[in-house]
């Protein structure tokens, strides 16, 4: 019989930047839509930080964004993270068990992206990467509702390793005296 150690011996990948890179892939779809031969643009404009670039900034910004329950970027996620995790499962670690993708980010998407250039989504060099499952911040603004409806859309099955998903209520929203009320 052969001795692997620990009960516990998996070895798991932290995934970062879900949103971001859908995001990215959908806005460069629309971009190249409206403006067919134009890539170079994107190029220079993500190589400068959108610095002098700031109309393709706002007209990346406002393509469809995960979070939102727009079809094309909820199916580009899908489907990125169905891709990403069946890559990392197929690797193995030193006992030959298969590695588990994790899409939590504790505060670990804070310093990736810090080390991450100007993405496609509009997104600015240095800025952070999305939390776990997360939207980028500010990305989903139909509301509480849509970006659960784009979360639904996630393969969360393939996720053995785990996920994370940030929920902030503002304060300002509670106006009773005590905490009963």
């Amino acid at each position: 019989t052969e001795q692997k150690g620990t009960k516990y011996n998996g070895s798991g990948c932290l995934v970062h930047g879900l949103s971001v890179l859908a995001d990215s892939f959908v806005a460069i779809d629309c971009y190249l839509k409206d403006y067919p031969n134009d890539e170079l643009n994107i190029v220079e404009a993500l190589k400068n930080n959108f610095e002098g670039y700031d109309a393709l900034r706002e007209y990346l910004l406002s393509c469809p964004k995960f979070g939102n329950h727009e079809e094309s970027v909820d199916r580009e996620a899908s489907e990125i993270a169905r891709r990403v995790s069946k890559m990392i499962r197929e690797k193995k670690n030193y006992l030959g068990e298969s590695f588990r993708p994790d899409f939590s980010s504790p505060s670990t998407h804070l310093l990736y992206g810090y080390w991450v250039g100007a993405t496609p989504d509009g997104r600015r060099s240095r800025d952070m990467l999305g939390y776990g499952v997360d939207p980028l911040y500010g990305a989903a603004s139909g509301g509480l509702g849509y970006r659960m409806l784009s979360n639904m859309e996630l393969p969360f099955d393939e996720f053995n390793g785990g996920y994370a998903s940030h929920m902030g209520i503002d304060p300002k929203y509670f106006k009773g005296k005590d905490y009963e009320e």
